[in-house]
């Protein structure tokens, strides 16, 4: 199965592991990745074993970095050259755990470079096109619409706020998480409420999954299963970020066919991710071994 992630805001993220937070802080661990959302997704997929392509819109020095940060993990990219310098986004986490996080607002892009990135994604052959990230200014109205229309497979969609709005209709699946779902609705409640109630008021996603951080996520579909609770097993994760990413990566390189293995390898990949430092950082290893730990509830 082939996957096409396209960040809709790069980033580079870079990831400072120190002792405490407060006052001078030197790290002893830093890790940077080609980042935002999308890429996230790509370098997690690939990590699992998936055939992978990426997608996005990159300018300056850090825009050729991440170029090639990604040429060098393998993962096979198509960018468009953007006027613009990427952003970086920072998280900072000390040895307890704690943590703070600091992300540059998304890097405008004009509507030319957005019309390139429509025709890279209009010309992949996918079978999942996964749009994540937040939508940057300049986009067109209703750009992820126009986006996952272009593409060929089947769509994934992973963003928030307005965009998200204007993309559910268009996405085959929706993975998001509670606080963008509740945003979204306009109510507060449970995950598998939530879960439950986007999907009976859109015509579009055929699967919707809203993951809930330790707690796991819950999916439903349109069939009379009902919501699904995946439950992890307990952790000391002090590294979340990029693990709704990774999920989402563990979810699109499943079998299919089989949701209950997907929901397993979705949450173990998200567990394994904020287990060491770094978005979408997992050993495969360890996600192989979490799989079976992760508990299904009906």
């Amino acid at each position: 199965m082939s996957l096409l992630c396209v960040a809709l805001s790069p980033s580079v993220d870079v990831t400072y592991q120190v002792p405490r937070l407060g006052g001078i802080s030197r790290p002893h661990t830093v890790v940077r990745v080609p980042g935002g959302k999308g890429f996230n997704v790509a370098r997690a997929a690939h990590t699992l074993g998936a055939s992978v392509g990426a997608a996005g819109i990159v300018g300056g020095h850090s825009g050729r970095w991440i170029a090639d940060g990604l040429a060098a993990a393998g993962i096979a990219a198509e960018l468009v050259e953007g006027a613009e310098e990427t952003r970086s986004c920072v998280t900072i986490t000390a040895d307890d755990g704690a943590s703070t996080e600091v992300y540059e607002p998304p890097t405008p892009v004009t509507a030319d470079e957005w019309a390139a990135l429509t025709a890279v994604v209009a010309g992949a052959a996918a079978d999942w096109v996964a749009l994540s990230g937040a939508l940057p200014p300049g986009a067109p109205d209703g750009a992820i619409g126009v986006l996952a229309d272009a593409a060929g497979g089947r769509v994934a969609v992973d963003t928030h706020g307005a965009a998200l709005v204007g993309a559910v209709a268009h996405a085959d699946l929706v993975k998001i998480n509670a606080a963008e779902a509740a945003a979204l609705l306009g109510t507060d409640g449970p995950p598998d409420e939530l879960a439950t109630r986007l999907l009976e008021t859109t015509d579009g996603p055929q699967l919707v999954v809203v993951t809930a951080g330790a707690a796991g996520a819950v999916a439903v579909t349109r069939d009379d299963r009902g919501p699904v609770w995946a439950r992890p097993p307990a952790l000391p994760a002090h590294h979340p970020v990029g693990s709704g990413d990774s999920f989402l990566a563990g979810l699109l390189t499943a079998d299919p066919s089989d949701l209950d293995d997907a929901l397993r390898r979705a949450v173990a990949a998200g567990a394994a991710n904020a287990l060491v430092p770094g978005a979408a950082v997992l050993d495969p290893e360890r996600c192989a071994e979490l799989t079976p730990q992760v508990r299904l509830d009906r």
